[in-house]
């Protein structure tokens, strides 16, 4: 699940409720930290039961902070842990590598201010955060978004935008044929402005998504949060073995009455 918080200050209780309610395994979660610099989050304050949570608070970097919170029962082990440090505070990033039970998983989590410059380094910082994550070694590999490009317009997981828009740099960088984008409605709405798709997930196994559903914004933010299921690799349990030879003798005792 992905949403744009705008300060989680006065709606950690609203966010506790909701990863109660909803089962959701991964709770990833862009500008946490609010626009006061005087306040500033550590992951203590921000926990939630059942939950280990991983930010980019500590980072020089950090602004208005990015969260991924990873449900304790899905016995993960954490493989490595990055978010983007110092030098373009524009740009921030948390990313977690998983071994879940049968197969690795990236999970990453970028946010872009929409107060940043358009410059090229700027663009190169966001493209070399995506192509880190889509270039690990996970077999499952999921990055949420919160890029603010609200004149972007998403089809079939393509963005598209007019050729002097400053944001068409940002789209030439970050463009992978190895990854689909997969939110296809506006979650953002606010008063006196079009609704934008600023929110986007992205991820390198599309066929494993079962279904993407959007909930209302929590507390007063303008962002609606997009929750979607993935189908994970799972080992089998219950498995009873048995030889051809018991099979055919176990069919031939049957009853009719028992089918």
């Amino acid at each position: 699940m992905h949403s744009n918080l705008d300060c989680v200050t006065k709606k950690l209780p609203e966010v506790q409720r909701l990863l109660a309610n909803q089962y959701i395994d991964i709770f990833c979660a862009t500008e946490f930290c609010p626009k006061n610099f005087l306040i500033i989050l550590e992951d203590s304050h921000i926990a939630v039961d059942g939950y280990e949570v991983f930010s980019n608070f500590c980072s020089k970097g950090c602004r208005r902070g990015t969260v991924i919170s990873l449900k304790n029962n899905l016995n993960t082990k954490i493989l490595s842990l990055f978010s983007y440090v110092d030098v373009y505070p524009w740009v921030e990033c948390v990313a977690v590598d998983c071994q879940l039970p049968e197969e690795t998983s990236i999970a990453g989590n970028i946010y872009r201010s929409p107060s940043a410059p358009n410059a090229n380094d700027l663009h190169q910082i966001v493209a070399d955060l995506v192509s880190k994550i889509a270039s690990s070694s996970s077999n499952s590999k999921f990055i949420t978004r919160d890029f603010n490009m609200p004149d972007v317009i998403w089809v079939d997981g393509y963005g598209f935008t007019t050729l002097n828009n400053p944001d068409q740099a940002t789209l030439n960088y970050v463009a992978s044929p190895a990854l689909t984008q997969l939110i296809d409605q506006p979650a953002h709405y606010r008063d006196g402005q079009n609704p934008t798709t600023l929110e986007l997930v992205f991820t390198n196994n599309p066929d494993t998504v079962m279904s993407i559903r959007y909930l209302p914004a929590i507390g007063s933010s303008v962002h609606n949060c997009a929750m979607f299921s993935v189908l994970a690799a799972t080992r089998p349990s219950n498995m009873i073995k048995s030889s051809y030879k018991d099979l055919i003798k176990s069919e031939n005792t049957c009853q009719i009455g028992n089918l």
